[in-house]
């Protein structure tokens, strides 16, 4: 008791004079977080908003998140590295807790959250012109159908919310096919209206890329004619044209030219990336087992998860 009394009488007669001391109230100030209701009616505000939309798009464009995409298909099988061979072998990690179903699930409900959000709160915004106002807005709509699209594909019927989420929803009920691609085709429909042909900063959502999906999502729904005129609309107009030299699709330092229709922008700051991209890794065969040849970073890291049939 005596060294307990002691440790109390000694805590007291130092934080007495601190107690003492202190005569103003703290004044707090959130500089952090701005408050959605009054940020995103700014200019500034909902151009970041518009940037969040595109986030997402990484999040399975990373190296094994790109197996739901091209596994399944004629094109490609796995290589001699094991990840993410349950997509084409059907082993028993294929199920709902797989971490790459479930990444892809997550990651582009989020981006759509976003898009819907923005979507919900164009007509609020000040301080920008209508005709900047309809460009960013399309391009929200252009990401939600893309988002959907990929979704659709892998999952069917599935959940389809058009508007922002205020509140907490601990359920959800599945749309079936038809109106989700009802839903994706009216979006490209109503984004090809505004979108430029050619975006001031590269990587947007332009009005090319909207008719390049439209035309896929045409072809998907049996709808040939309308994905015929959709295609030859895009090969004839745009100056799209195949590389002379197949080896340039793949120079690092020819990431424009004109086979792209669309990109995805990763930053050189990695932490900005989240995650990072890794898919030029995960072709590369293992030229390292080969006589005469050592590994190099020059010739990528031998990774090859997937290989052409």
């Amino acid at each position: 008791m005596k060294k307990n009394t002691t440790f109390i009488a000694l805590f007291t007669l130092f934080a007495l004079p601190l107690v003492q001391g202190c005569k103003k109230q703290l004044e707090e100030e959130n500089i952090s977080s701005p408050v959605a209701d009054t940020y995103y009616k700014t200019a500034k505000g909902f151009s970041d908003l518009i940037n969040s939309c595109y986030t997402q798009t990484r999040s399975q464009m990373n190296g094994e998140g790109i197996a739901m995409f091209i596994y399944g298909t004629d094109l490609w099988t796995n290589a001699s590295d094991a990840g993410s061979n349950e997509f084409n072998s059907y082993l028993p990690a294929l199920q709902a807790s797989n971490t790459t179903i479930y990444n892809l699930w997550s990651g582009y409900y989020l981006g759509i959250g976003a898009c819907n959000t923005a979507i919900s709160r164009s007509p609020t915004v000040e301080g920008m012109t209508k005709p900047v106002l309809d460009t960013k807005t399309a391009e929200a709509y252009f990401l939600r159908a893309w988002y959907y699209h990929v979704l659709v594909m892998q999952f069917g019927g599935i959940p389809l919310k058009t508007e922002e989420v205020t509140t907490v929803e601990t359920t959800a009920t599945r749309a079936s096919e038809d109106e989700v691609y009802n839903q994706i085709i009216a979006d490209l429909l109503k984004t090809e209206q505004f979108l430029p042909t050619v975006q001031p900063e590269y990587g947007r959502a332009t009005k090319i890329a909207a008719e390049a999906l439209l035309a896929r999502v045409y072809l998907t729904r049996n709808k040939n004619e309308e994905a015929a005129a959709m295609a030859k609309k895009i090969i004839n107009n745009y100056g799209l044209k195949l590389l002379p030299d197949y080896a340039d699709v793949w120079d690092v330092n020819n990431r424009k030219n004109s086979e792209v229709i669309w990109s995805i922008q990763f930053s050189q700051n990695n932490r900005l990336n989240t995650p990072s991209n890794t898919i030029h890794l995960y072709f590369t065969p293992r030229y390292d087992l080969q006589p005469g040849m050592t590994r190099a970073l020059i010739y990528d890291r031998p990774y090859p998860r997937y290989m052409a049939t």
